[in-house]
């Protein structure tokens, strides 16, 4: 029997946007329907969401700005259905 389904929102910053320079994730924070957070912080913390996200069962994962930008770091992980 798998386990109820859990809503997350998740977003990520980056630093401030500057014309020729990548911009890269120096937080993510996922927020739970249920009031549960975990914030990933610092250089490594895109690695370190993934691995977290793969520790989920059933569960659905709503971006603040998914569609457009926090999901092209999440590349190596999702596949075109896991997008709506």
């Amino acid at each position: 029997m798998s386990k109820e389904k859990t809503l997350w929102a998740f977003d990520c910053e980056t630093p401030k946007f500057k014309y020729g320079r990548l911009p890269i994730p120096f937080l993510w924070i996922a927020l739970s329907e249920h009031g549960d957070r975990f914030i990933f912080w610092g250089e490594n913390s895109t690695q370190e969401y993934m691995r977290w996200i793969m520790t989920l069962d059933n569960d659905l994962l709503i971006a603040h700005n998914g569609g457009k930008f926090d999901s092209l770091f999440l590349k190596e992980i999702i596949s075109g259905s896991m997008l709506m």
